[in-house]
């Protein structure tokens, strides 16, 4: 079960939700302050789709709450939170599952990433999502992505196979490799 907090800025409203997918094909959504269900989230083709594996909120540029689900059958999901029937998009974007995924607002662009050596660059684009383009990766595994607030660096973090835990750095205009951090962890002694 995984859980997410994230704060969604909504007009002069910060909104702060819960995101958890509890449910295989389905995403609860409950407002902390209040300590109740907003919502719950679900898509139109369950057993394609199989299990949320990640979430990420926010609100678009007209201040609508969105929520993002990344699925184990490798495609992203956007919700618009007025109508939770169904979901408004879709775009297969791996051939494993999503694991990890980001988005950015004033740039109207996501990244995720999977089990693959790609990270892939989605956009929202006349209310659907588009799959842009995919950044390939020296390793296979990305465990977490992420887009610096102002939009101009971008972080993909994972494990090299071995006993290393990298984290890339990449210019988010241009997708170009910046820079890499990489830490050793000590295998088990059994090993």
């Amino acid at each position: 079960m995984k859980a997410v907090l994230c704060t969604l800025h909504w007009r002069l409203l910060a909104l702060q939700w819960l995101l958890l997918s509890k449910e295989k094909y389905k995403v609860n959504v409950y407002d902390v302050a209040s300590q109740s269900k907003v919502c719950v989230l679900s898509v139109s083709e369950p057993k394609t789709k199989g299990m949320c594996m990640c979430v990420k909120g926010y609100c678009s540029g007209a201040g609508v709450a969105h929520v993002l689900g990344g699925f184990e059958d490798g495609s992203v999901v956007d919700w618009d939170c007025r109508d939770t029937d169904k979901e408004s998009s879709s775009v297969k974007l791996f051939s494993e599952p999503v694991m990890c995924i980001d988005y950015d607002v004033s740039r109207l662009m996501g990244v995720s990433g999977s089990p693959q050596n790609t990270v892939q660059i989605f956009s929202h684009h006349e209310g659907q999502l588009c799959k842009k383009f995919s950044v390939e990766l020296k390793n296979h595994g990305v465990a977490d992505v992420a887009i610096r607030h102002d939009s101009k660096i971008m972080a993909t973090g994972g494990w090299d196979g071995r006993y290393y835990w990298q984290v890339n750095f990449w210019s988010v205009h241009l997708c170009i490799y910046v820079s890499m951090l990489c830490t050793y962890i000590a295998a088990p002694p059994n090993m």
